[in-house]
């Protein structure tokens, strides 16, 4: 049965070494499981009948027969597939900013033109200075830089919420983690916000 087949209260059977699919309940088996990315729990966690999975984690020494509760997006991994998305799409400050300049350069990179084709009466050379001046730069590769760090980071495990957020590590100079390394609260010449865990 392929994914997309799964249906709530499907069992599903997961051997050593696969990923969960679902948030549900162990019917049958003896197991750990690695759910850092979920909970931030650093060492594998202890499953039998009754425990609670969570998609996206490693089934690591025993089979797993697990009742679906909840599928794709309703999972507790797919929320925060959700988050970064959502973060992808914020706008930081300095996004309006650069949009801003961007409006601006394309009112000089006309004005230069002009000046240049009155000067030289060279159409090349006209050209070339709308090329060269043209605000594409400031207004693609700043969003494309936002999204490539926000990318870069949920890779390595790290949900940031917004390029906003992106912008305030800059000013961060406190760190708080537990022992399980999950990131509770940072601080920033400003003011304290907040981490916190994703709930259903």
């Amino acid at each position: 049965m392929s994914a997309e087949e799964l249906r709530v209260g499907d069992a599903v059977l997961v051997n050593p070494g696969g990923r969960i699919p679902v948030d549900g309940v162990v019917l049958n088996g003896h197991s750990f499981v690695d759910q850092a990315r979920i909970t931030g729990e650093s060492m594998p966690v202890e499953k039998v009948a009754g425990s609670a999975v969570y998609a996206g984690t490693i089934n690591q020494s025993g089979a797993l027969e697990i009742r679906a509760e909840r599928l794709g997006r309703d999972t507790r991994y797919g929320k925060i597939i959700e988050a970064v998305e959502q973060a992808e799409r914020s706008r930081a400050p300095v996004q309006r900013l650069a949009d801003r300049l961007a409006g601006y350069l394309v009112y000089f990179a006309l004005g230069a033109a002009a000046l240049t084709f009155i000067i030289t009466r060279d159409v090349y050379a006209t050209i070339s200075v709308v090329i060269v001046a043209g605000a594409c730069g400031v207004a693609a590769g700043t969003p494309l830089a936002i999204l490539g760090g926000i990318g870069r980071a949920a890779r390595l495990g790290a949900i940031v919420k917004g390029g906003l957020y992106l912008e305030m590590l800059g000013r961060v100079n406190t760190v708080v983690l537990d022992k399980t390394g999950m990131l509770h609260r940072i601080s920033t010449s400003a003011r304290p916000f907040f981490f916190t865990e994703i709930t259903e």
